[in-house]
C-alpha cells in the first residue's frame, strides 16, 4: 500500500488529522506514548499527535545504535547533512512503538531511472529540470540508554512530493550504507551495530 492509498483510504486531511487523538494509536500502551510526547521537542510531538503512523520492520532498516543523549544524537545528525523532518510519517516498530524523530538528507544526481522524460531538450538547457530528487530518511527509536537508527533511501519529499506520495519503492540496503558511510565519514569511526 502506498502513503497516498493510506491518506484516501483513511479519509486524511491535515484539517481532519488536527481534530483527532494522536495519530499513533495502534495498541501501543498510553504511558509509553506520554513518555515520548513528553521527551520530545514541538515538532516531534506535533507528528505523534496529528501526523500518519506507519508500520515498519526493524530487522529490515536497522542501520546501527548510539549510545548517547538525544541532543547528541541529533548534533551528529546535523554534522552529517540530515536535518529534521517534521511531516515525515510516524514510524511505528513492533519492538519499540513509535519513532522518537525523523531526520532527512537530500540527494540530488542525473536522472537515469526516466531519461525518457527529458524535459531539458524541450525547455533548452535546464539540468536541474532532468535529476532524480531522493533522501536518505532516518528514524530513531530510544531503547534504554541507547537510540537504534533505521534508514532507507526515498524520493524526497520536498522536492517531489508527488512521487513520495505514490512511489512505495524505498531501498533499505542503499540507505543504510549511505548512512553508514556518512557517519564513517564525518567522525572516523564505524558506527556501532550491536544486534
Amino acid at each position: 500500500m502506498s502513503k497516498l492509498d493510506l491518506w484516501q483510504d483513511k479519509g486524511l486531511t491535515i484539517t481532519d488529522r488536527l481534530k483527532t487523538e494522536p495519530a499513533i494509536n495502534r495498541d501501543i500502551d498510553e504511558a509509553v506514548l506520554q513518555e515520548k510526547l513528553k521527551r520530545g521537542d514541538l515538532a516531534q510531538e506535533a507528528r505523534l499527535k496529528y501526523y500518519p503512523s506507519i508500520e515498519v520492520d526493524f530487522d529490515n532498516l536497522y542501520a546501527g545504535t548510539f549510545r548517547g543523549s538525544r541532543r547528541e544524537l541529533q548534533q551528529k545528525m546535523f554534522d552529517m547533512g540530515f536535518r529534521n523532518n517534521p511531516t515525515s510519517y510516524v514510524e511505528v516498530t513492533d519492538e519499540f512503538g513509535p519513532d522518537e524523530g525523523s531526520f532527512a538528507q537530500v540527494i540530488v544526481k542525473e536522472d537515469t531511472e526516466f531519461p525518457h522524460l527529458n524535459v531539458d531538450r524541450i525547455l533548452g538547457s535546464i539540468p536541474l529540470w532532468n535529476r532524480v530528487k531522493l533522501q536518505n530518511h532516518v528514524a530513531i527509536f530510544k531503547d534504554g540508554e541507547v537510540f537504534h537508527i533505521l534508514a532507507h533511501q526515498e524520493t524526497s519529499a520536498w522536492l517531489q512530493p508527488l512521487r513520495h506520495l505514490t512511489v512505495s519503492e524505498a531501498n533499505a540496503r542503499i540507505g543504510i550504507r549511505e548512512f553508514r558511510d556518512a557517519w564513517f565519514d564525518e567522525f572516523k569511526e564505524e558506527l556501532p551495530s550491536p544486534l
